[in-house]
């Protein structure tokens, strides 16, 4: 059985909304077991608007592993409609998603946890993915599609990398490069727990049909 969604408020010094949605039980899932390797990082999506890309940012958080997914700067909590949901496959269903109204509230959270914050950003001190030296635990941040992340919050993270580019583009779609960075945290990490394959798709209860 399915766990149903609960949402609360967490306190004034720090203020966010949290959805723990639906997760799966200790049994068997269509005559199979299920078992996955959290790794230490979470995704923050700050001010990106797009339906399309919100949903893929929360497929590749939830096929890397990642933790917690972060909205920051939002009026409200992000509504997993119909035009996100075609792109996420309805993963968030899995995640533990966090809405922070403020840059300032969610920098207070995050140095409560001592979670350190990474920007994945296109700016001229930048270091360069590949081999950059991730925090063990860390907030990989990417910015709206339009204004990229805000001066206060990069001028506040750890640090900053981006992708190098070789071709005429000026830069990687969001979702793209969210992808990208988080695949390189992972890849990092020594003595991940990779997926088995089942044919031509990782063996998940998302391929299952389960989900």
């Amino acid at each position: 059985m399915h766990q149903p969604r609960r949402t609360r408020r967490c306190n004034d010094i720090y203020p966010c909304e949290i959805n723990r949605t639906k997760a799966l039980s200790d049994a068997a899932v269509s005559d199979r077991e299920f078992s996955f390797f959290a790794m230490p990082f979470n995704t923050v999506l700050h001010l990106v608007s797009s339906p399309q890309n919100v949903g893929m940012i929360t497929r590749s958080h939830v096929a890397f592993g990642g933790q917690k997914l972060i909205f920051v700067g939002y009026d409200r909590p992000w509504q997993y409609r119909s035009g996100t949901q075609g792109f996420s496959r309805k993963l968030e269903a899995t995640c533990e998603v966090l809405h922070f109204e403020t840059v300032a509230a969610f920098l207070s959270w995050s140095l409560a946890e001592s979670i350190s914050c990474i920007a994945v950003e296109i700016t001229e001190t930048a270091a360069n993915l590949p081999g950059y030296p991730f925090p063990e635990t860390c907030n990989l941040i990417v910015g709206s599609e339009k204004n990229g992340i805000s001066e206060d919050l990069l001028a506040a993270c750890h640090g900053i990398v981006t992708i190098p580019q070789f071709g005429p583009a000026a830069c990687l779609n969001v979702a793209v490069a969210a992808s990208i960075a988080m695949y390189e945290y992972t890849r990092a990490c020594e003595g991940q727990v990779r997926n088995l394959i089942r044919g031509h798709k990782f063996d998940t209860p998302d391929a299952a049909g389960t989900w």
